[in-house]
């Protein structure tokens, strides 16, 4: 996650696409940053889910309010955020 540089390169370059390529890179970021292997403890978050939700907390402090690259890594953060509590509400029904 050492890329904000480029993340907002290619945001701006998406821009000249209209909100729908703004969308669809957004979508292919996120994609790349969240979808994979993890492994972890269960019962705990995935520590790939917490690292990520960190970085981006940390990023946003970079970026104006309303950027498109701070309004991305605030989604990212969430996504991160909804993937730890997930894991954790499904390891819970599985102890039921």
């Amino acid at each position: 996650m050492q890329h904000a540089d480029f993340i907002t390169r290619f945001l701006q370059a998406a821009m000249s696409h209209g909100d729908d390529g703004i969308k669809l890179a957004r979508q292919y970021l996120t994609h790349s940053l969240t979808f994979g292997i993890k492994s972890g403890t269960p019962g705990k978050p995935m520590p790939k889910d917490v690292e990520l939700k960190e970085q981006c907390l940390n990023i946003l402090k970079q970026f104006p309010k309303g950027s498109l690259t701070y309004d991305f890594y605030e989604s990212l953060a969430k996504r991160a955020e909804y993937e730890i509590e997930d894991h954790l509400k499904r390891f819970e029904e599985f102890l039921e």
